[in-house]
């Protein structure tokens, strides 16, 4: 009867493990994909030759506010950039952003992890006018964070605020470029 039993569970065993696929274990090289980011090999490719898909900066978009009254602003998504002309009525301009500047962009909120800072820095002492302040709307991966800023708020020892001046800088550097790229009028006068 142990015979038998014996028998009976090895045949089990030889039956169940020809059902079982184990996953199989791929090289641990990487591919470096154009954001700078890194990407391993796709155990479920047929014998681990394809690499997962890269990100791409397509699957993030921005509305950024800034200026006086938040009167200037980047929507990546609708491919629009509103000029705050001060004295005279906003400017609206169809702007389409490159791969290279959506990736300058891209590297900017993700180079200073901006989905993992504090999203207010609107705390202030006194009230000034006219201020500028700004709010950054990131969508990225089916999740939104919006992160508010006032020109009152100072605090040089604060690491999230030193990562957001960092990424918006940023921001506002290509959105000049583009000005001057696109002949963008300016404003004829200015706030005091």
């Amino acid at each position: 009867m142990k015979k038998i039993m014996l028998i009976l569970f090895l045949v089990s065993i030889i039956l169940i493990s020809g059902c079982i696929r184990l996953p199989q274990a791929c090289k641990l090289d990487a591919k470096v994909c154009p954001d700078g980011t890194s990407v391993g090999r796709d155990p479920s490719s047929k014998n681990c030759e394809e690499f997962y898909p890269c990100p791409t900066t397509n699957q993030f978009n921005i509305h950024y506010s800034f200026g006086v009254g938040e009167k200037n602003v980047l929507d990546t998504k609708n491919n629009v950039y509103v000029k705050d002309m001060v004295c005279d009525p906003q400017k609206q301009y169809n702007i389409k952003l490159s791969e290279y500047e959506r990736t300058i962009i891209y590297d900017a909120i993700f180079g200073n992890d901006l989905l993992n800072i504090k999203d207010n820095f609107t705390k202030y002492d006194y009230e000034a006018t006219p201020l500028s302040t700004s709010t950054l709307k990131i969508e990225f991966d089916g999740k939104t964070k919006i992160i508010k800023w006032r020109a009152d708020y100072y605090n040089n020892n604060d690491p999230d605020l030193k990562k957001f001046m960092s990424a918006t800088t940023m921001i506002r550097k290509l959105i000049s470029q583009k000005e001057m790229e696109l002949n963008i009028e300016q404003p004829k006068c200015g706030y005091l």
